[in-house]
């Protein structure tokens, strides 16, 4: 072979054969497809499918057990290899974060909202008035004032005070949700910790079509389960896309996410029963029932999404152990406090749940009489459960009980 053709030769091998870039790019895509398709391989299609998944998986010989085999372990380490990359999407974003990251003010539906401020950043009232964090008397759900013991008091003077800050005081307008209200939002800058764990919401929260969007979004949903970020799933709220406003848990991925991880479906359960995949389905058939039409969270207005948390409350205290009321974090007890007052109702029959004298509950009630159950429970194990709750978790579990007009001191 003359120098002309060992040169050419030489430079089709660099740059177009199978050992140069180009043609291990090509080889790299060609194998990543194959792994797609024999993810998709599904034993219970017809026969033909399932030929034609193993073709396309690059085993081709279509019938074989071991062609099967060897098709469902290409997807499997496809799958995997997909799922490491967005994990390490995830971690980086979370990483590059801590730097700063902006939270932007945005209602339950995911609206942006503008707060009064003057040229100093003080919050101001509706008459331009500047207002700072001041302490009130603390009030019951009746209007009485109330000590720190939630004992009803006659006057201001004797009632426990709370803050009522700045922010809670100040005057706002609502805005939309696109970039040009996003332009006029009051937002914070926020750093470290809280930072990387908003970035991993909005993350989770991405509504993208393609495969690369999907796993990145699921990556994140569990690396804040891996983090322990109970708060953050709890109210932190997406910043963009079709979900703005919901949480990390209210997407239509998380339930197929989370229920095909047996590691995170399990330290969810643990934590935050509530946010089980399993239990928001059944909270959501339940609110359908209720309201007499589909609702999910994924698709929900705010006042149809409340409808679900009260069902998600009902169920979780109604499936609840004594071993989860002490180890539950103390997030979940917040969430029945914050839709304590609203009625129990048997999703079934649709009818209010009743007390032992035959009177309607709330859910504050609800979750009381199911502590008192506990408590007086032979043995020893409810009775512990519910000592353990008075300590750190207290003011939680109080505030849970607060539209039953009770304290966990009440409970024995």
């Amino acid at each position: 072979m003359s120098a002309t053709a060992n040169g050419v030769a030489n430079a089709t091998n660099r740059f177009a054969g199978k050992e140069s870039a180009l043609g291990k790019g090509v080889q790299g895509y060609g194998e990543r497809k194959q792994g797609e398709k024999a993810k998709a391989y599904n034993p219970l299609d017809p026969m033909w499918k399932r030929g034609l998944r193993r073709v396309q998986s690059g085993h081709a010989i279509p019938f074989s057990e071991r062609s099967r085999r060897l098709t469902i372990a290409s997807g499997n380490k496809w799958a995997a290899e997909r799922n490491e990359e967005a994990e390490a999407y995830a971690g980086r974003l979370q990483e590059k974060a801590l730097n700063g990251y902006e939270l932007y003010d945005m209602d339950e539906d995911g609206n942006f909202l503008q707060y009064s401020k003057n040229a100093n950043g003080d919050y101001l009232d509706a008459s331009n008035n500047v207002v700072v964090d001041r302490k009130i008397p603390a009030a019951n759900a009746a209007g009485q004032y109330i000590d720190a013991d939630g004992n009803v008091v006659a006057n201001a003077a004797d009632a426990a005070q709370i803050t009522q800050t700045a922010k809670s005081q100040a005057a706002f307008r609502t805005l939309g949700k696109d970039d040009a209200s996003k332009k006029l939002a009051t937002f914070e800058v926020l750093k470290g910790v809280p930072a990387g764990k908003q970035a991993l919401v909005d993350l989770a929260g991405n509504d993208g079509t393609s495969v690369t969007d999907q796993r990145a979004a699921q990556a994140a949903q569990k690396l804040l389960i891996d983090t322990h970020s109970e708060i953050e799933l709890q109210k932190s709220q997406i910043q963009g896309g079709r979900h703005q406003g919901r949480r990390s848990n209210e997407v239509a991925s998380w339930k197929s996410n989370i229920t095909s991880s047996p590691q995170h479906y399990g330290a969810i359960n643990g934590s935050r029963p509530d946010f089980a995949p399993d239990l928001i389905e059944s909270a959501e058939d339940a609110a359908s029932r209720r309201l007499k039409k589909p609702v999910e969270y994924d698709t929900a207005n705010a006042a149809d999404r409340r409808e679900i948390d009260v069902e998600k409350s009902r169920i979780a205290i109604e499936r609840l152990t004594p071993e989860q009321a002490a180890s539950v974090h103390y997030g979940f007890y917040d969430d029945i406090g914050r839709i304590g007052g609203e009625p129990a109702i048997d999703s079934k029959t649709g009818t209010p749940i009743l007390d032992a004298a035959g009177n309607p509950m709330n859910i504050s009630q609800l979750l009381a009489a199911k502590l008192q159950d506990f408590h007086d429970a032979p043995g020893t194990v409810g009775r512990n459960a519910v000592g353990s709750l008075h300590g750190g978790k207290q003011e939680h579990v109080d505030a849970a009980l607060r539209a039953a007009g009770l304290r966990l001191k009440d409970i024995g």
